[in-house]
């Protein structure tokens, strides 16, 4: 009897600041618990992850956001599909948009203000 896999929270995270060339060794995949939402809160399983030039310009200063600093999630625009929400109006299954919230995470936590 084999056992299922234990479904975890994946993040691509800042490793370390680039000063010249993005590689992979600058960006790190780090594990943890998935979360429980709050009151007022959507857990949302990421479908879609868009990466953007911005994304460059937080990692090196402030920009109209804080920069981005090594061992943060990065952050992005998604796709995702609501698996589990508390006393909100959304759905379980509703596909929803959500920008620039921490969205290098495979799960992430999110009010229904931030996603669409």
């Amino acid at each position: 009897m084999s056992s299922s896999p234990v479904p975890v929270n994946r993040q691509i995270v800042l490793a370390s600041r680039p000063t010249g060339r993005l590689t992979t060794s600058h960006f790190a995949i780090v594990d943890e618990a998935i979360p429980e939402p709050a009151p007022g809160q959507l857990l949302v399983r990421n479908i879609l992850l868009s990466i953007d030039p911005a994304n460059r310009a937080w990692m090196q200063a402030a920009t109209y956001r804080d920069r981005l600093e090594a061992g943060q999630v990065i952050d992005a625009f998604t796709l995702g599909e609501v698996i589990g929400q508390r006393n909100t109006n959304v759905a379980i299954g509703a596909v929803v948009e959500c920008a620039y919230t921490a969205a290098g995470k495979n799960m992430q936590l999110s009010t229904p203000k931030r996603c669409v």
